[in-house]
């Protein structure tokens, strides 16, 4: 077995240290800053005290956009696609092409709603549609969805610490999670866009390091993409329409479709981008900028995933031993081939952990806020806006150390990305059907709605437990291992380039004979459900919605009829429920008139129910719209 000590050195320990201080002390300036101005906002809402510090009147399209991408890039993202690449080939970048339907439902479809009713919190939608009980449930699975994702960033970032240095992986987990509440707590939850962005450039530089070094390394472009095709790797498309099958073409469309929609339509981390807009048509272009640069940095990781398995051909370091989980890989590629420049692999392995401490402290501000606004503040209604603030940091802590403890919960998960997307498909699927039926259905009701997402919640988890009790068993592509008992030891002609020939290591010899390891199939007999149980979890989320939609659709037709609802809180285009919307389409284009603006306003009466109230601007609005609790 093939030994590695491809560790960061000194110096890649100082930039690595060095750029994790600039993103907290980043944090600490503009938490005291806000502290500061909090002394002169005593009567302001917590939610304002929350705000970045950029004004809105200086958001532009760009800037919006460029807010989607970053949080969209995660650690799961930079760590899992490369991985799943070199594992299993190229036909994952099919999910790149989910960015365009997705932005075409986004920007016609949720984002109208949203602009016009410019809610603080996204489930305030929930209440004013359905009532408190829908809300609850939307609440809950967003709640456990997002734990879930922040938990796995985590351990992502504990597998790549511990792969490029000598802490172990409870150990990386540990300072991981206390630097990260500590982070959250201080002030991370105000991210400015240009130290992410700058973050994200360098994560994109490393890719496009990875490739032209993988290339180099290859001998050019062609032989990369022939090291690929003799592994079995360069399928671009794949039909098949068995529902079975792992990945193909289908399963990743329509499975990025629905995922993409969860993160970005109606979801709590998305909805301030919406808000601060200044137009509903800015907002738009943002959406569109902002997917298509994600569908970019999918494509560039799937490229690095190429010149990964080209570099490690013949050399597999999971079968090896060399590593021990596919998170790994990237970290100990990114050391491994520039370990001729001194500091560089820390540069960019410190852009992973940058970025993602961005993202996560707002997902872990995200649940701390979900936690106060409804389950504290409808018992303790008159807590001042420093009390609020104090406890939601309070929350912010509890959440950091919840994931860190998750994270050593599952610390035997292999594949973060297909962890991830299961799970936000089991969670995410149903609370996406229950905004689905409010925007869509004018006639489904709050029975509905939650029959409908507890519905899909169980089928998925069922799908799910199934699949972990009977695995099913995919034809994975080889991987290679003969190449690293070679005692050939060569040159980089990347250390050329770079001017550094006094360094050699290792090379993997690509004269001798290929040998491969393959998975032998269990013998273990299955039951004839199993077979169900084998659906790719990609699925998950579009059959989890579905099934939501065409339950809380039926539940509501054989129960009471609501109310009839606000238009405004209707897709002004669309009711699968409805023959003609005309009147209701009137109604909003005369509420979202330039000659007759109106600002709505939200509270919550002595009953805790929405109620909705219209001010007149300019002259008066036709009749007042009521609740709409069933």
């Amino acid at each position: 077995m093939a030994e590695t000590t491809l560790y960061f050195t000194i110096v890649d320990f100082l930039i690595f240290a060095l750029m994790l201080a600039i993103s907290a002390c980043t944090a600490l300036y503009f938490a005291i800053a806000k502290f500061r101005r909090q002394q002169f906002l005593a009567d302001s809402d917590y939610h304002e005290l929350s705000h970045d510090e950029e004004d809105e009147e200086s958001i532009t399209p760009l800037k919006g956009g460029l807010g989607i991408f970053v949080g969209f890039v995660s650690a799961i993202t930079y760590l899992g696609i490369p991985a799943e690449t070199y594992l299993n080939g190229v036909l994952f970048w099919s999910i790149s092409l989910t960015v365009i339907p997705t932005a075409l439902i986004i920007n016609n479809g949720y984002l109208p709603i949203f602009y016009r009713l410019k809610l603080d919190n996204v489930f305030d939608y929930l209440e004013m549609r359905f009532n408190r009980n829908v809300r609850l449930v939307g609440v809950l699975g967003n709640f456990f969805n997002l734990l879930i994702y922040m938990t796995v960033i985590m351990y992502g970032l504990a597998c790549a610490l511990s792969a490029v240095t000598h802490v172990s992986l409870w150990g990386a987990i540990l300072s991981i999670g206390l630097v990260r509440t500590i982070f959250t707590t201080v002030g991370g939850v105000n991210a400015i866009l240009w130290v992410d962005l700058f973050q994200v450039i360098l994560m994109i530089a490393g890719f496009l390091g990875l490739i032209i070094g993988g290339s180099v390394e290859a001998g050019g472009v062609v032989q990369l993409w022939q090291n690929a095709m003799s592994g079995d790797r360069t399928y671009l498309f794949s039909f098949d329409v068995n529902p079975t099958t792992r990945h193909t073409t289908w399963s990743l469309i329509v499975g990025g479709i629905f995922l993409n929609l969860a993160f970005l339509g109606p979801n709590q981390m998305s909805i301030k981008k919406y808000k601060t807009a200044l137009t509903e048509s800015k907002a738009k272009k943002a959406v569109w900028i902002g997917m298509l640069l994600c569908g970019a940095f999918q494509i560039l990781a799937v490229f690095a995933g190429i010149a990964m398995f080209s570099f490690y051909k013949h050399c597999d370091p999971l079968s090896s031993g060399q590593l021990k989980r596919s998170a790994e890989l990237l970290p100990h590629f990114i050391v491994d081939m520039f370990s001729s420049v001194p500091g560089l692999p820390g540069l960019l392995v410190s852009a992973i952990f940058s970025a993602s401490m961005s993202s996560s402290s707002a997902g872990i501000y995200s649940l701390a806020l979900t936690t106060f606004d409804d389950f504290i503040k409808l018992r303790w209604k008159e807590m001042s806006p420093f009390k609020s603030t104090i406890l939601i940091k309070s929350l912010s802590c509890f959440y950091g150390l919840l994931c860190m403890s998750g994270a050593f919960a599952i610390s035997q998960v292999n594949s973060i990305l297909q962890t991830v997307l299961s799970w936000a498909g089991i969670l995410g699927g149903p609370v996406l059907g229950i905004f689905t039926l409010g925007f869509f259905s004018s006639r489904s009701n709050s029975k509905g709605a939650i029959c409908g997402s507890l519905t899909g919640f169980a089928f998925g988890l069922w799908m799910f437990l199934g699949a972990y009790i009977y695995p099913p068993f995919y034809a994975d592509p080889p991987l290679y291992t003969v190449g690293c008992y070679s005692n050939t030891t060569n040159v980089s002609p990347l250390i050329h380039i770079l001017n550094d020939g006094s360094h050699s290591r290792k090379f993997r010899d690509i004269n001798e004979d290929v040998e491969f390891q393959t998975t032998i199939a269990s013998e273990v007999k299955y039951p004839p459900i199993a077979s169900l149980y084998a659906m790719s979890y990609l699925y998950y989320s579009g059959a989890t919605w579905l099934i939501t939609i065409v339950v809380g659709v039926f539940v509501s037709a054989v129960t009471a009829a609501p109310l009839k609802p606000d238009p405004l809180l209707l897709n002004p285009h669309l009711d699968v429920c409805s023959c003609c919307r005309k009147d209701q389409q009137d109604q909003v284009d005369l509420l979202c008139d330039g000659k007759m603006k109106s600002t709505i306003k939200y509270h919550h009466s002595a009953s805790n129910l929405m109620q909705m109230e219209t001010w007149q601007v300019q002259q008066e609005l036709p009749e007042s719209f009521t609740d709409q609790n069933d």
